[in-house]
């Protein structure tokens, strides 16, 4: 591991320190090459019914996953090696996504000089989610001809509204929204694609509500207008 800490509290606990101590050489197995690259933070959190409960944090570079364990769960292997290994999995998952956010929020800041009398705020939004807890992503505030919409990541890991897999290894993993007078315009990352979809009926009313489009510049400044204006 590059790094392996238990929070101060935890540090302290004289019972539970020793046996989180002893998840270092599973930890760093179940990784495997990405283990010299990843910090290890074990902490107590409350869980929704405001019991303890312990949590293990793992990051590598910009990527991040998170996950909750019972002391019991850490008797043995066979628990916590499925459990770090679906976290394995979520770190590479997280990292394609923030990827293909910085590139949509890149395309968008490109795009968005064809609107009228454009304005593009950089923000970020601090999304929270189970499997990978807080982190920050870029969104934008466009502005024109006195509208606004934002455009902002909701989830990284989402329920698509209707398949869209033609493969096994097709998949929505990735959700950011539109919002304005004309939105929510809900815009879908496909893995492995690698590019963005939407679905619905704005570009053609009365069409098939199910039917995908990909997102390029026409459809993106055809969606802003909508979005903008309503």
């Amino acid at each position: 591991m590059n790094r392996f800490e238990l929070s101060p509290e935890l540090a302290r606990n004289q019972v539970l320190a020793p046996v989180v101590q002893g998840t270092e050489q599973v930890i760093s197995t179940v990784l495997a090459e990405d283990a010299p690259r990843t910090d290890a933070e074990w902490a107590y959190q409350q869980d929704e019914y405001g019991r303890r409960e312990l949590v293990l944090r793992l990051w590598s570079g910009d990527r991040q996953a998170e996950e909750s364990f019972r002391p019991a769960e850490l008797a043995g292997n066979g628990v916590i090696k499925d459990r770090i290994g679906r976290m394995k999995d979520a770190l590479a998952h997280n990292g394609e996504w923030r990827t293909a956010v910085h590139s949509l929020m890149r395309n968008v800041d490109t795009w968005s000089n064809d609107l009228p009398d454009v304005k593009v705020v950089h923000e970020a939004v601090q999304l929270n989610e189970q499997r990978i807890g807080m982190y920050k992503l870029p969104s934008r505030v466009v502005r024109s001809e006195g509208a606004i919409m934002w455009i902002e990541p909701v989830a990284e890991w989402v329920l698509p509204p209707t398949a869209i897999e033609k493969t096994a290894s097709d998949r929505l993993m990735g959700q950011v929204d539109m919002r304005g007078a004309g939105g929510p315009i809900r815009l879908y990352y496909l893995h492995p694609k690698g590019t963005w979809l939407f679905r619905g009926t704005h570009l053609n009313p009365g069409s098939n509500p199910d039917v995908w489009y990909d997102l390029d510049r026409e459809v993106f400044l055809k969606l802003a207008r909508l979005c903008l204006h309503g």
